[in-house]
C-alpha cells in the first residue's frame, strides 16, 4: 500500500492479485479503499466481495486455510477469497507472503 500524503491511503487491482488491471484507488480510510474496490471488482472483473465491515473484520488469528474456507463456506468463490485476502493484507491486517495466488 502507499502513501501519497498523510492522510491518503493507495492501493492498485494489480496489487490485490488481479493481474494485468491498472486501476487504483485511494482514500482517507481502509473503508473508502474497500468500497470502490468492491465496486470495480463487482463491474470489471465479476468478483463478488461481502460487505465493508466484514472485510475489514480483524481475523488475524485466523491461519490462511481457515480464513479461505471461511468465506468459501459463505459461498464465495475461492477468486474472491483471494483477492479479499490480498486487500486485507495491503490495509495491514496482516503481512503479505511471497507465495499469495494470483488470480
Amino acid at each position: 500500500m502507499e502513501r501519497n500524503a498523510p492522510e491518503e491511503l493507495e492501493i492498485s487491482c494489480g496489487a490485490r492479485g488481479v493481474v494485468g488491471c491498472t486501476r487504483r484507488f485511494r482514500g482517507e480510510t481502509a473503508g473508502d479503499i474497500v468500497d470502490a474496490a468492491r465496486d470495480h471488482l463487482r463491474s470489471e472483473h465479476d468478483i463478488d466481495l461481502p460487505e465493508t465491515e466484514v472485510i475489514l473484520q480483524s481475523s488475524e488469528s485466523l491461519d490462511a486455510e481457515v480464513f479461505v474456507d471461511r468465506f468459501m463456506n459463505m459461498g464465495y468463490s475461492k477468486r474472491a477469497v483471494l483477492v479479499m485476502r490480498r486487500l486485507r493484507e495491503l490495509l495491514n491486517v496482516q503481512t503479505p507472503s511471497e507465495d499469495e495466488p494470483r488470480v
